[in-house]
């Protein structure tokens, strides 16, 4: 897949683990080649555990000679220690 994370382990081709940097890490669920992405993130304390969890879908689809992108993104896990971050976030991907 023609997908390049800078900062992160683990091989975008296939289901399993990933871990972006020391406060990141996920799993990709699904890898659908070259339309879909389905993986999970999560954000982690300073002992790496998770704050909260997102399950993010990543499309991709030829249009007009180029590659529309869709991303969704769905927090699915959080605890109490996550309710300021999450208060902060706005809609978008940056």
């Amino acid at each position: 897949m023609l997908l390049r994370l800078s900062h992160a382990t683990g091989n975008v081709s296939q289901v399993g683990d990933f871990r972006l940097n020391d406060v990141r890490r996920g799993v990709y669920q699904e890898v659908v080649e070259p339309e879909r992405l389905v993986f999970t993130s999560a954000a982690l304390d300073e002992e790496s555990n998770a704050l909260f969890e997102v399950l993010n879908t990543v499309t991709f689809a030829e249009q007009g000679g180029k590659v529309k992108q869709i991303s969704l993104a769905r927090v699915i896990n959080r605890t109490a220690k996550a309710v300021p971050y999450l208060a902060v976030m706005e809609e978008g991907w940056s």
